[in-house]
């Protein structure tokens, strides 16, 4: 039997949060980058902080150390500065990254640098360590981005020269501003052409959700990748577990062709195969047009193969893009006939690709659901285990109607901190509330035990709920979620381990009204998820160990 809760809201206290991870200011950090050219051979671990650490680990590279086999953790979140040109260099041969960059969940935020020439701007120019392996992985990208060159862009990889290349659990929001006719950008990798280099390349558990504005006639781009050719060796590419929720706006009044929301173009210029498998993903992105002057573009790809290259789509799941001369778009340019290879793929709705589970994924596959559900509803679309680190993503929430409360999960602190809570999140769409981030909002949450809500007389109303001892959360910290929410974060610190088992009831209101309900999880519920959680910090799993005693 729950033990009931009496005073849980008169013993706790209510902290209002972003959300968001707070970077570590100039002021606070400290550089821990260090490079001895006499101790680099037998050194296998560097640490990146600050800013400064990272124009100089650029520096290193520049230099023509290529940090092969070795591994580079990001210690911080950094704010790149406006005339940031990229990690890497095309000067008296080309030199770029070569080991294994952990970003171990930090974010890098742009600043709206501008790419000016083909081979600058990107956050990896290139990756390079004389032919083997260079993997880029647990990283967020944000900010913004401009360029104003005419051939090839990206975020993350402007041009690989490793044979192999490993994108994993990447999330890059960066909204990209093309100037001029951008040919061949892609979020992840803007170009695969060339010889004998990078023969495999797999991006797994990544995401994009920003907007590619194109300002000027273009083709070739692509969301994940821009442009894929090869000179005399085959090329494998795999792309799984991955989400496009971006756009693509094409802005100009002109042509505008071979674009595709996951590569743009696949081309085998010779005998040798590309074989590119598309697996467990899924585009809730969209395209959209100045112009009806376009050659077909498609969802997955966007220009046409030669019989030699191969494209393979197995559990693929999208929402159709109208396509300027009427009609869906469909899947690629028209070429279908060209070793295009699909075994279940199909059209849905947003609601219907929120809905889905594990069945329609392979056994493999990486998307996680647990944390997709509350109350049996569907609030989040799958999504990229190895992103999901705070329990969900919030531009891959679902709201219904005018509020959703997406639940609770785990909030501890270090040792040091002697308190730990449990957080609740609520999404308001904004056409629905006045006076955002005010005092004179009228939208908020109520939190109240359910032990207290059984026991509550008469009609559930705002009033009786505070009457009973609901705590009223009033939304002025709302944080802004795209062009269309608002995210409210309430946090309850100091509860008492004989309320670990109640479970406690948020109510979404506007003005006068309660707009939504969800009964979440109790304290205990969360701490047994978060000790079965592989990405959970071992900080939280020792916390979670004094909830859920193990045997």
């Amino acid at each position: 039997m729950k033990k009931r809760i009496l005073s849980l809201f008169l013993t706790t206290v209510m902290i209002l949060s972003t959300l968001v991870i707070i970077p570590v200011s100039a002021a606070e950090a400290e550089n821990t980058f260090v490079y001895d050219e006499d101790t680099y051979a037998s050194t296998d671990e560097f640490t990146i902080t600050t800013w400064e650490d990272l124009d100089a680990f650029d520096k290193v590279i520049e230099s023509g150390v290529y940090f092969s086999g070795k591994t580079v953790k990001l210690a911080g979140d950094i704010t790149l500065p406006s005339d940031f040109g990229g990690i890497g260099i095309n000067n008296d041969g080309a030199k770029g990254f070569g080991g294994i960059f952990d970003g171990q969940g930090h974010t890098i935020t742009m600043s709206g640098h501008t790419l000016v020439n083909e081979w600058e701007g990107q956050l990896f120019v290139f990756t390079q360590d004389g032919g083997n392996s260079a993997t880029i992985k647990d990283l967020n990208v944000d900010g913004t981005m401009n360029i104003q060159q005419k051939n090839y862009g990206s975020v993350l990889i402007g041009r690989p020269l490793t044979k192999e290349v490993i994108i994993e659990n990447v999330h890059i929001s960066v909204d990209v501003y093309c100037e001029k006719q951008v040919q061949c950008f892609g979020a992840f990798i803007s170009n695969l052409r060339g010889a004998t280099q990078y023969n495999n390349i797999t991006i797994k558990g990544c995401i994009y959700d920003g907007t590619v504005a194109f300002n000027a006639i273009t083709d070739l781009n692509g969301g994940f990748i821009g442009n894929v050719q090869n000179g005399d060796g085959a090329k494998n590419i795999t792309i799984q577990d991955c989400v496009y929720a971006g756009t693509m706006a094409f802005n100009a009044d002109g042509m505008c062709d071979g674009n595709g929301l996951f590569i743009g173009q696949i081309q085998a210029n010779t005998g040798e195969k590309i074989n590119v498998e598309i697996k467990d993903c899924y585009s809730i992105g969209t395209m959209t047009f100045a112009t009806t002057k376009t050659n077909p573009n498609g969802i997955i790809i966007g220009n046409k193969r030669d019989a030699n290259s191969t494209l393979a789509v197995e559990n693929f799941y999208y929402v159709n893009i109208t396509n300027p001369h009427g009609g869906d778009m469909g899947l690629d340019d028209g070429s279908g006939s060209k070793s295009l290879s699909t075994t279940n793929v199909s059209a849905k709705t947003k609601a219907e690709i929120a809905a889905l589970t594990t069945g329609a994924f392979s056994q493999n596959s990486t998307m996680t659901f647990k944390s997709a559900m509350v109350d049996n509803q569907n609030l989040y679309y799958p999504a990229p285990a190895g992103l999901v680190k705070n329990g969900w993503l919030s531009s891959l929430s679902v709201v219904s109607g005018n509020a959703t409360v997406l639940g609770a999960q785990i909030r501890c602190t270090g040792a040091e901190d002697d308190y730990s809570g449990i957080r609740f999140v609520s999404v308001f769409k904004k056409n629905a509330v006045t006076g955002a981030q005010t005092e004179d909002a009228n939208f908020g949450i109520i939190l109240i035990a359910k032990s207290k809500l059984d026991t509550m007389q008469g009609d559930v109303t705002i009033a009786n709920l505070k009457a009973a001892g609901g705590i009223d959360i009033q939304a002025t910290n709302a944080v802004e979620v795209g062009d269309d929410y608002y995210r409210v974060n309430a946090v309850v610190y100091e509860i008492n381990s004989e309320n670990y088992e109640d479970e406690i009831v948020a109510y979404t209101y506007v003005g006068e009204a309660l707009v939504g309900e969800s009964v979440t999880r109790s304290i205990y519920q969360v701490a047994e998820l978060c000790l079965n959680d592989t990405n959970a910090t071992e900080a939280q799993k020792t916390f979670c160990a004094t909830i859920v005693p193990q045997n």
